[in-house]
């Protein structure tokens, strides 16, 4: 599943909620080399259109801060064991 997948259909607040809450997570997860999916994050804030280039910075990350910063977003969810 793809941000754009997931995210495309939410409410404008909850979009813009977890577009800032995942850029918390990519800034210390992933420091600098996060810096493209952090602009893209904030850029889907106020466009949902731009959020295919969140699904293409976050595949552009190496693998362990991706997971890292997937597992850690995840917990934030409901449902996800809370």
């Amino acid at each position: 599943m793809t941000l754009v997948a997931a995210w495309q259909r939410l409410p404008e607040a909850e979009r813009r909620a977890r577009c800032r809450a995942m850029q918390a997570c990519v800034r210390l997860l992933a420091g600098p080399p996060g810096k493209e999916l952090i602009d893209a994050l904030r850029q889907a804030e106020g466009d949902p259109a731009a959020l295919p280039l969140c699904d293409g910075a976050l595949d552009a990350l190496a693998t362990v801060p991706r997971r890292r910063i997937l597992a850690s977003f995840l917990k934030t969810l409901p449902g996800n064991g809370r």
